[in-house]
């Protein structure tokens, strides 16, 4: 088989933005606000973490975090839409490339005996035009089932490229989604060291009740890839086949599906 070289991917934004800038006014704020729940958390008897202010703060940094995530699935629609039509492409004409080698594995064999319009032949002469029509049905059925091939592999260098794009580009949302958890986690923290349930120098145990939460979907798999796309990829030289056990990259979830 000729080696397909997909046309390169459109280029991800190569950085992310710089964290969100922590001035002064947002340290005197969360200072104030800690020593104000210092006088009123142990009257009450409330646990710290479940104060207003930390709770506000956890609400706003997962409100802005599903946010931007929300924005770069917005602007990336074009191409996963595309990417998930490039795919349901690859998938119909398996089925229909499966559906061809099929038939042309029980082509009858060239038929015997001669025609009314044969009866000036000889046996031989019949024969040979027997073979020549069934040699015929044979190229036919290869010619369509090589067009079929043709059509999907097209389609696998599109599953290729836009797949590379959604990869870089969830990559660089997990990154954002990082730097703005360290934002609203120093925050947190100066809170904290106001309230005076963390140390003075600024340290804090791992894991921190004044960490934000990490986001789950960061851990998660790339959410805008159809499932199966990995396992089409890697067998995309093998012969389709429909009976074949999905394996596990189909049934676990990764980013490379």
């Amino acid at each position: 088989m000729t080696s397909r070289t997909p046309s390169p991917a459109p280029r991800a934004r190569r950085s992310v933005e710089h964290a969100r800038s922590y001035g002064p006014l947002l340290r005197l704020a969360d200072r104030m606000a800690g020593r104000t729940d210092r006088r009123r958390a142990a009257p009450l008897g409330v646990e710290a973490r479940r104060l207003p202010w930390p709770a506000r703060l956890d609400a706003t940094w997962r409100e802005n975090d599903l946010r931007q995530l929300s924005a770069t699935t917005d602007r990336l629609a074009p191409a996963i839409d595309g990417l998930h039509r490039a795919f349901g492409q690859v998938e119909r004409l398996d089925r229909e490339l499966a559906e061809l080698e099929a038939r042309a594995a029980v082509l009858p064999a060239p038929r015997s005996g001669s025609g009314g319009g044969e009866v000036h032949l000889s046996a031989e002469q019949v024969a040979s035009r027997r073979a020549r029509e069934h040699a015929a049905a044979r190229t036919a059925a290869s010619a369509r089932a090589d067009q079929v091939r043709a059509r999907r592999a097209d389609a696998l260098d599109e599953c290729v490229r836009l797949r590379s794009l959604l990869l870089e580009e969830i990559e660089l949302a997990r990154e954002v989604s990082d730097r703005l958890r360290w934002y609203y986690t120093r925050r947190l923290q100066t809170y904290a060291r106001a309230l005076r349930v963390a140390p003075a120098d600024g340290t804090t145990p791992r894991p921190s009740p004044w960490e934000a939460s990490e986001a789950t979907w960061t851990g998660r798999p790339c959410p805008w890839l159809p499932d199966g796309l990995g396992a089409r990829l890697r067998d995309a030289d093998a012969p389709p086949s429909l009976t074949a056990t999905p394996g596990p990259e189909q049934k676990e979830h990764t980013d490379v599906r």
